[in-house]
């Protein structure tokens, strides 16, 4: 900052500060955007020539908005981090708009080299609390008298917050501007998560559902319970959520209740969709036996039969430079990495995680993250929710694979993974039946191996996928042909 103040061609510095909260590593707690405002507000004290803004959205975009704010004659001047600088970004070539219009633009590389400090050091300091102040004093920037890197160690730890009071705030304020939504009661639905859904009520008293991804920086993240969602898995769920809904109005089976997209901005990445069944447990949160009947287990197979038989639509759900075939190899090999991880040296699991890598098998639209949490039960009546993880180019057996972990781990749910898998198998063709089965078995073998599953009174998942691995093919081959969990368990 000394430096550019000092260059004779610049007259005033603008800091842009992108919107993204940053993420405490290993924790649920964020620094919110207007730290670091106040934080340069600490170290510049009253120079008059700086200027802080936060950008609405990301920082570049910000940045790129002055063109429209400059006269012909001016000179802006876009900085970069060297490293920046050097590989080059496609958006700055925006400013070629600007010289086109008398304005003289360009983009400066930022000596920032000789800067040794890195963000994560100092957010790893601040996390541990008084035994890291004096580490986290020595890291900050040279040139810092002694009461201001006091002062910035204090907004900082005062500046600790959960994510999800950080993503509360930002829904308060794009909802009504960028959804049309006056949210009221906007609440967490399960505190303490590092990617916060909230329940609330809008103005006409409609029970909603808000998932937020604007502070994500990029897709790496797709199946990784603890960092935020990636940017691109909200937009899957709206598009796979307007999948399902035409489905419904050409026949798909309506026993099975799913959310309603009510609102997407894509700019902000934020999703509103109704709340299905309100107030109603899901699996996850009913430990015991009864959880699930046989009568919601052959609506869930029925159901599902009728999405993964329907055509995929052709543009998929993961559109662009990614695709639904790489997140659907993603997700499969995130679950086979974790199963083969956790049992180690077992030659069954690895040579079952081979057979799924290399199976040729029809593919289409799948949940892809069928797990207690996101299975509600109320009477009668069973609801899905999360689509997340959808994607139109994943095998069947994965979804149906998921449930019947279930059974297996908890003996009140078998009846009702039973049902799922006889009503799935009745209504496919029946050639495939028993590969269909025993391809979803393997898929809940992976399942218990990778132990996941937080119930309360699930068995231990590595042994009994052990004791599964170690099944004679025949006996493997008569429950395909006629699925029974508590026979394959116990027969």
């Amino acid at each position: 900052m000394r430096e550019l103040l000092s260059r004779p061609d610049i007259d005033d510095v603008v800091i842009i500060i992108s919107r993204r909260a940053r993420l405490l590593p290993n924790t649920s707690l964020a620094l919110a955007p207007e730290l670091a405002r106040d934080v340069w507000l600490l170290y510049l004290g009253t120079e008059p020539r700086v200027r802080i803004e936060i950008a609405p959205h990301t920082a570049i975009a910000h940045a790129l908005g002055w063109i429209d704010r400059a006269s012909p004659g001016d000179q802006l001047r876009f900085c970069l981090g060297e490293e920046d600088f050097a590989a080059g970004d496609p958006r700055f070539a925006a400013i070629e708009t600007a010289r086109s219009r008398g304005i003289d633009a360009t983009v400066v590389a930022a000596a920032t080299g000789r800067i040794k400090v890195r963000a994560t050091q100092l957010r790893d300091a601040l996390l541990r609390g008084s035994e890291g102040r004096q580490r986290f004093i020595e890291l900050l920037p040279s040139g810092l008298d002694p009461q201001v890197r006091e002062a910035v160690w204090q907004r900082c730890r005062q500046g600790l917050e959960p994510v999800e009071a950080i993503f509360a705030r930002r829904l308060r304020e794009l909802l009504p501007a960028r959804c049309a939504i006056v949210p009221q009661a906007l609440k967490p639905l399960s505190p303490g998560r590092v990617d916060p859904v909230y329940r609330l009520h809008d103005a006409d008293g409609r029970r909603l559902v808000a998932r937020y991804a604007g502070d994500t920086v990029s897709d790496e993240t797709f199946d990784d319970p603890a960092r935020p969602k990636p940017r691109r898995r909200l937009r899957a769920a709206q598009l796979a959520l307007q999948h399902v809904a035409k489905l419904r109005a050409s026949g798909l089976p309506r026993a099975v209740q799913v959310p309603a997209v009510v609102a997407f901005d894509s700019a902000t990445r934020t999703l509103v969709t109704t709340e299905v069944m309100p107030g109603s447990p899901s699996l996850a949160e009913i430990p015991g036996a009864g959880a699930a009947s046989a009568l919601h287990g052959r609506a869930l197979g029925a159901w599902l039969a009728a999405l993964h038989g329907a055509p995929p639509p052709p543009d998929g759900f993961w559109s662009g430079d990614i695709g639904d075939g790489p997140r659907w190899i993603e997700l499969r090999e995130g679950l086979l990495q974790r199963a083969v991880a956790r049992l180690v040296r077992h030659d069954a699991m690895q040579a079952l995680a081979e057979r799924h890598r290399n199976a040729d098998l029809p593919i289409g639209v799948i949940h892809g993250q069928l797990c207690a949490a996101h299975i509600l039960i109320a009477g009668n009546d069973l609801g899905l929710i999360d689509f997340e993880r959808a994607v139109t180019r994943g095998d069947a057996a994965f979804d149906l694979g998921k449930v019947l972990a279930l059974g297996l781990a908890r003996c009140g749910l078998r009846a009702f993974a039973d049902a799922m898998l006889r009503a799935y198998l009745e209504a496919s063709p029946p050639t495939g039946r028993c590969q269909i089965a025993t391809r979803s078995l393997e898929y809940a073998i992976a399942d218990l191996a990778s132990d996941q599953e937080s119930d309360t009174d699930r068995t231990d998942g590595r042994e009994l996928a052990r004791r599964l691995l170690a099944l004679p093919a025949e006996r493997v081959a008569r429950w395909s042909g006629q699925p029974a969990l508590d026979a394959l368990v116990h027969g």
